[in-house]
């Protein structure tokens, strides 16, 4: 993907207009008058999108997928601190009945939930 390099801004928002830096215009909402607050906010939007690909060589929804990715790995390494923990006092303490169960129980449900997002990541 090759866009038009950035940054760009918006030149005039009484047109709404998106510019590169040497003046070519990538988007006039001018012709939008009746819905002029959706104009200004696709020319907002429009503006951010190409200068956040400027900085970061990414697209909006690169820059989504790499976030989610983020978030799962966050997440399961949570879970997997939180799987380590349980089984730990199971394994070194002297527990009673429900301890055990709230320890047996943090067990389960850190796997089920480690499970269903592996599962969901290799779709």
């Amino acid at each position: 993907m090759k866009p038009t390099p950035g940054p760009v801004s918006i030149t005039d928002l009484t047109k709404t207009l998106v510019r590169t830096e040497d003046g070519k215009t990538l988007y006039d909402g001018s012709d939008y008058e009746p819905v002029w607050e959706v104009a200004k906010e696709n020319a907002v939007l429009i503006a951010e999108a190409f200068n956040v690909h400027h900085e970061t060589g990414l697209t909006p929804r690169e820059l989504k997928e790499q976030r989610d990715e983020l978030s799962s790995d966050f997440i399961l390494q949570a879970l997997n601190a939180y799987w380590n923990d349980a089984n730990t006092n199971l394994l070194r303490r002297d527990l009673g009945d429900i301890e055990r169960q709230n320890y047996e129980h943090q067990l389960r449900k850190s796997k089920e939930v480690m499970n269903t997002i592996a599962k969901a990541k290799s779709l």
